[in-house]
């Protein structure tokens, strides 16, 4: 697994897995009640990929996520 890339919203954001299993991470400040939203487009692109979104702060925990 690569290091985390950061980024900061507002953002899109646009890559290929290479293999089956592979992942990317992102790293992104908010802060405390900020609503943000985030998508991950792939079915509707063409792409046969089932993104699931996990959002963690910055102890690991889960916070939120999506499948």
């Amino acid at each position: 697994m690569h290091q985390p890339m950061k980024i900061a919203a507002p953002v899109v954001v646009s890559g290929r897995l290479p293999s089956p299993g592979d992942a990317h991470q992102f790293v992104l400040e908010a802060k405390a009640k900020e609503r943000l939203r985030i998508k991950a487009d792939a079915i509707s692109l063409g792409f046969p990929l089932d993104p699931i979104i996990v959002l963690t702060d910055q102890s690991g925990k889960v916070v939120a996520e999506s499948d």
